[in-house]
């Protein structure tokens, strides 16, 4: 299974990233490629009518081509951050071939110094994505509170639900593939 992993932090070290980075190290006979937000401008339609951005494009093509995507978002005032909502607009907005997307097998995951893990930010992104036409995996929910502690040295039980996660991705692959 081919997984495009997005971090919703640019932050050089976001625990997001590293959240993502252990996903890859866990995701054994599975192709993880993280790829960075960095460098998407602010959606606005004079820009777009002007051409999709080139990092749009490759961000788009990059999605199209993988069986699945798998994001990790901050929670920033219990929602997600504005980087990440930012690139799921432009996202909704390539639909050359087809809107990226669509169909796609989406997992959600994201850590934060609260004790919430980022249920809220989680909630807003499921939301927004299914109603993009994105196959939601819903269980089970990697959601990693105090950050600090648990990514430093992440624990078993972490990198178990992880697996499950990823296992449950391919699961949905498989169905979508027929």
């Amino acid at each position: 299974m081919k997984i495009i992993a997005i971090s919703g932090s640019l932050r050089k070290a976001s625990f997001n990233t590293k959240l993502l980075e252990l996903v890859k190290a866990q995701a054994a006979g599975h192709d993880v490629e993280i790829v960075s937000l960095a460098g998407i401008p602010l959606y606005d339609q004079d820009v777009e009518d002007a051409g999709m951005p080139e990092s749009v494009t490759a961000l788009s093509a990059k999605i199209r081509e993988a069986d699945a995507l798998y994001i990790a978002t901050p929670e920033y005032n219990f929602s997600t951050s504005g980087v990440l909502k930012n690139a799921i607009d432009w996202l909704s907005r390539d639909r050359e071939p087809s809107m990226p997307l669509g169909g796609k097998v989406v997992a959600l995951a994201g850590t934060s110094a609260g004790m919430s893990g980022t249920s809220n930010a989680q909630a807003h992104l499921r939301h927004t994505l299914a109603l993009l036409g994105c196959d939601m995996v819903t269980n089970p929910q990697v959601l990693v509170a105090a950050n600090y502690e648990a990514m430093v040295e992440p624990s078993d039980m972490l990198k178990d639900l992880i697996g499950k996660q990823l296992g449950a991705m391919a699961k949905r692959v498989q169905m979508a593939q027929g």
